[in-house]
């Protein structure tokens, strides 16, 4: 299948970005990720496919749903509309009945050429700022052969190439596509592998395998650090994220993500119990004494 042919899953492109690499961006968004992070606010990425998402806050509990559906999946019982999403197969059909929008199917597919020509509108903005494309997810290496057509499609137009990735990926694929990317935002979780595991689903060998890639390498790294209160917002991983940032030169800087609640509510939209459900956004004061503990051991921190 050649690149024209190749399709992706992607449910989102975010344009004019300002935080997902330098200047002014566009962000594609993948479908599809390899860990489960318990706080991950993009919880509508964790599935290689269309689903359904349903926001109980638009509803006027009108039934068309239940008319149009034709696998049953949605209920109305006490005054409360139920989706049962093990039944729901992302039709779309109860969708095109939902009058006040409460009902949406997640996910696209998209060609390399539909996703490039989305890109190109904010090509002068890139120019201006120093911007350019990023991929993200979901982890958009799982859709490899898609991702690694687009970024050669980027770089043969001279658009600036970021990925976004927890580098759970095979050291042969990721070496295939250093040559076309500009700037790797890697993400550093966890320091012990046994809370990865609980907290993500997987360990952190792989990812650590593929930093020491990167940087015999010599790439260009930004490490992004999601720091949730009470999980690793401790000295201990603080001096972890501080033996990285010293041990690898490919590494420009270490950004800290601080966790915020926004996204929570996707997770009941998709069906899909949340563990950090009573847990706050951490305010600015916060976020700005853990850039204080990195700085003093020395990380170049943002």
């Amino acid at each position: 299948m050649n690149a024209e042919e190749m399709k992706a899953m992607i449910f989102d492109i975010q344009r004019f970005c300002l935080h997902d690499g330098p200047g002014i961006r566009t962000t594609v968004f993948f479908k599809g990720c390899n860990l489960r992070c318990a706080w991950c606010h993009n919880p509508e990425s964790f599935l290689l496919k269309k689903q359904l998402s349903y926001d109980a806050s638009k509803c006027i509990m009108c039934g068309q749903c239940t008319k149009s559906c034709p696998f049953n999946a949605h209920l109305f019982c006490q005054g409360k509309h139920y989706v049962d999403f093990s039944k729901c197969n992302a039709c779309g059909i109860c969708v095109e009945s939902c009058i006040t929008d409460a009902l949406r199917i997640i996910g696209k597919e998209m060609t390399v050429n539909e996703v490039i020509k989305e890109l190109e509108k904010d090509r002068k903005y890139y120019e201006q700022s120093g911007g350019g494309a990023t991929l993200s997810g979901g982890e958009c290496t799982l859709q490899f052969k898609f991702c690694l057509a687009l970024l050669k499609e980027l770089k043969a137009i001279n658009i600036h190439t970021c990925i976004e990735t927890n580098l759970m990926l095979d050291n042969d694929k990721l070496k295939q596509l250093i040559p076309f990317t500009d700037l790797f935002l890697a993400d550093y979780k966890l320091s012990a592998n046994e809370l990865h595991s609980k907290y993500t689903g997987a360990d952190n060998a792989i990812i650590m395998s593929n930093l020491d890639m990167l940087n015999s390498m010599q790439c260009k790294v930004v490490l992004r650090c999601p720091i949730i209160p009470g999980i690793n917002d401790n000295i201990a991983h603080f001096e972890s994220v501080a033996e990285i940032y010293k041990k690898y030169r490919c590494i420009e800087y270490v950004e800290i993500m601080p966790y915020h609640s926004t996204g929570k509510f996707k997770w009941s939209n998709l069906g899909i119990d949340y563990i950090f459900d009573d847990m706050q956004t951490a305010g600015k004061n916060m976020a700005d004494e853990w850039r204080k503990i990195l700085s003093n051991m020395g990380v170049n921190v943002r």
